[in-house]
């Protein structure tokens, strides 16, 4: 599970980490911007701010008296002067600076975020103000108005303008400059060669939509390249794998092994003439070079990875995410984290869903980057949105637990719903989760079970585990320790530490099957070695009172004191009753009240009897 990521708010240009600090350097409009995006409740909860946290958040951004309202909660003074500042300017100049950070964290460009425009009203409200000389088009699609004049137009990720009706326009006499900038054009009355050449430009510069529409009138004409290109985007990009199929599956072709790979057996792939993919590789054939590399993959040999290589330098944007999985998994190449993260987005941000599951996962885990659960939510979102099933799992688990986002579990359950649809077994399970403890549904014991049980079903341990907790309580369902007992041995079997402990249990009592201490010591020696304390102080229960083993009081008391020092309270408890009754040490009371004190700290109301006994208090 990924740490809590503590982070400082940027004011007036000071990393602000204490609320002393924050009224020190108190900027108003800089604390409406993080009170817009959520993040100042998220800092004051971070530390503990708790009261100051629930009183901005039930704040709303429509009351005309926020401000004065933020600077009673911080205890800052507040000044009239200040009390135009716009809302909802803060938060759009908000929202653009987190875009733009995704593109590029430099602070060179995050100081010019209010010449940025991300989509047409942003363009138009920059124009308004009549300032900026120098204008950034950034991602979309854009009219410029040639009536404003002297303006440079610098483009950030491939953004498009269309300059409707306007074929000969001088653009010197107006002194426009475009940097950068890609124009589109009119395929009306090109011919078939150019309509390729234009579709595959608009394929690499991520533009789908409009390659799509070009390459389906291509493909009627039975042009197999447009063939191989449109189910490339159909299968990586707008997740219409069967689509992709079907468009290949009568004829076998280079396509069918890159778009479709998961239909191809290593069978059909011999098949191919590496030579004349070659010869089309050393032509600059992209399409050609990736496949190679594809090829070798399948045989398991290292040479992919310099025709992956090859394949990028030739513009082909699929190279890039299958050379971050070779770094990733050490394949055919050193293990280096940071590499696969650096091809990973690369491939991300054009588009490749897979890659953008894959970044959201480093940057969810700090794997080859920083880790930043935003920049995880960004990623995982869109792998979600393009269909990508853990990528669902993933997202819901940052809204269940308020990672990168504010805790809803609402949405959690809507992304699990969506996962579960697409088949990602961890989603059914958890599904299980929010009926059995009623995040954010009415608590349903016989909904969980049957979400349980059809991950359980699939194979999942941790589905199992709970399953069985579910028969053997009798919780949504009559109580029944024969299927308790198969379900807790089959999660064992799949390695669920707590469902190792749980079998032992079974088989320590004879719950569901016959009493059998030493399957019951079996398997608690299989959770410890997994880390679970509860099987690690079990142990010490069997040796203390020779259940299954020969009485040994100096081997329970090694598990106690193990279990112990990982804060189990229940050993901390055993450890005081040795010290008082000399089991296997020396009788020493103030040792024995020590380790009662630590266990009834901890709540274990067995040490608060034995130091009320004692006389002694907590």
């Amino acid at each position: 599970m990924a740490k809590k990521i503590r982070f400082p708010l940027k004011i007036n240009g000071a990393d602000v980490r204490t609320i002393e600090e924050l009224r020190e350097n108190f900027d108003l409009e800089g604390v409406l911007g993080y009170f817009a995006n959520g993040k100042l409740v998220i800092w004051l909860r971070d530390r503990y701010y708790n009261g100051e946290a629930d009183a901005i958040e039930n704040l709303s951004s429509a009351d005309e008296k926020l401000s004065k309202k933020i600077c009673s909660i911080l205890k800052v003074e507040y000044s009239e002067e200040v009390s135009d500042i716009d809302i909802e300017s803060v938060k759009r100049r908000n929202e653009k600076i987190a875009l733009l950070k995704q593109l590029d964290e430099s602070e060179q460009l995050i100081a010019k975020v209010d010449a940025v425009a991300f989509n047409q009203d942003d363009l138009l409200d920059i124009l308004d103000t009549g300032t900026e000389k120098m204008i950034y088009l950034c991602q979309g699609d854009f009219e410029v108005p040639l009536t404003i004049k002297n303006i440079t137009y610098v483009g950030i990720d491939n953004p498009s303008v269309l300059l409707r009706a306007y074929d000969n326009v001088d653009f010197s006499s107006l002194n426009l400059k475009f940097v950068d900038i890609y124009y589109g054009w009119d395929t009306s009355s090109v011919s078939s060669a150019d309509n390729l050449y234009q579709a595959e430009n608009l394929f690499n510069l991520g533009k789908y939509d409009e390659s799509i529409k070009m390459l389906e009138n291509l493909v009627r004409t039975d042009n197999p390249r447009a063939c191989w290109l449109l189910r490339v985007i159909l299968y990586f990009v707008k997740n219409e794998s069967d689509r992709a199929y079907n468009l290949g599956k009568k004829t076998f072709d280079l396509g069918d092994i890159i778009a479709c790979n998961n239909y191809i057996s290593a069978s059909q792939i011999a098949k191919i003439n590496l030579r004349t993919l070659e010869r089309l590789s050393e032509k600059g054939d992209a399409i050609a070079t990736n496949t190679i590399g594809c090829v070798y993959s399948r045989k398991g040999e290292g040479k992919k990875i310099q025709y992956y290589k090859k394949a990028i330098e030739q513009g082909y944007f699929l190279s890039e995410f299958n050379l971050g999985d070779c770094y990733y998994n050490g394949d055919g190449v050193e293990q280096d984290l940071t590499l696969a993260a650096k091809w990973y987005e690369k491939a991300a941000e054009r588009g490749h869903k897979f890659a953008q599951n894959s970044i959201g996962d480093c940057y969810y885990y700090g794997n080859g980057v920083e880790e930043n659960n935003e920049k995880a939510v960004y990623w995982y979102k869109k792998a979600a949105e393009s269909g990508v099933a853990d990528a669902c799992e993933s997202l819901a688990k940052c809204y269940s637990n308020g990672y990168g986002v504010k805790q809803d579990y609402q949405k959690s359950i809507e992304w699990r719903r969506k996962g579960a649809e697409l088949g990602a077994i961890w989603s059914i399970a958890n599904l299980g989760w929010h009926y059995r403890y009623g995040k954010g549904v009415d608590q349903d014991y016989q909904t969980a079970l049957e979400w349980y049980k059809k991950a359980s079903e699939l194979g999942n341990a941790y589905a199992q585990k709970n399953l069985a907790d579910l028969y053997y309580n009798g919780y949504g369902v009559d109580v029944d320790y024969h299927e308790a007992a198969k379900w807790y041995l089959k999660a064992a079997e799949g390695g669920n530490s707590n469902a190792q402990e749980s079998i032992a249990y079974c088989y320590q009592l004879g719950n569901g099957v016959e009493q059998d201490y030493q399957k019951s010591i079996e398997w608690r020696r299989k959770g410890a070695d997994n880390g679970n304390n509860t099987c690690i102080s079990n142990l010490g229960w069997h040796y203390q009172y020779g259940k299954g083993v020969t009485q040994d009081y100096g081997k329970a008391f090694e598990y106690y004191k193990k279990a112990s020092d990982n804060g189990d309270d229940w050993a901390k408890n055993k450890l005081g009753e040795f010290y008082e009754n000399g089991y296997g040490v020396a009788v020493n009371i103030q040792e024995a009240i020590k380790w009662y004190r630590e266990a009834a700290k901890l709540g274990n109301e067995d040490a608060k009897a034995s130091l009320e006994r004692l006389g002694e208090s907590l």
